[in-house]
């Protein structure tokens, strides 16, 4: 029987499958050689690559589930969800009203 798993919980079992299967990386010595800078970088691309198709997948997710979304404003929405990572305080509600998300219309309806 198969089963159906959403997609933000196959995107979370799959960074944690991948980061689980990274080895962590050693500098072994005191310096770092360019083979160990070569090791590090590898690395951290991977756990770049697979945080990245997660983020994605929560941003595209959040995005289809707004009030009033659509081709005339998704890449505003999602630029707004993917802006929200930056850490800066920032008024993700507000942008994304100015984009024409109602979250009032939502709840009203």
């Amino acid at each position: 029987m198969a089963t159906n798993i959403p997609t933000l919980d196959r995107a979370h079992a799959e960074l944690i499958r991948t980061l689980v299967s990274l080895p962590a990386v050693r500098i072994v010595g005191t310096t770092a050689d360019p083979a160990d800078i070569e090791n590090v970088a590898e690395h951290l691309q991977q756990i770049h690559q697979a945080a990245v198709r997660y983020l994605d997948a929560v941003v595209q997710d959040t995005a289809r589930r707004l009030p009033g979304v659509g081709r005339h404003n998704w890449e505003e929405v999602v630029t707004i969800l993917f802006d929200t990572m930056s850490g800066d305080d920032f008024d993700v509600v507000g942008a994304l009203h100015r984009v024409g998300i109602r979250f009032d219309q939502a709840e009203a309806a």
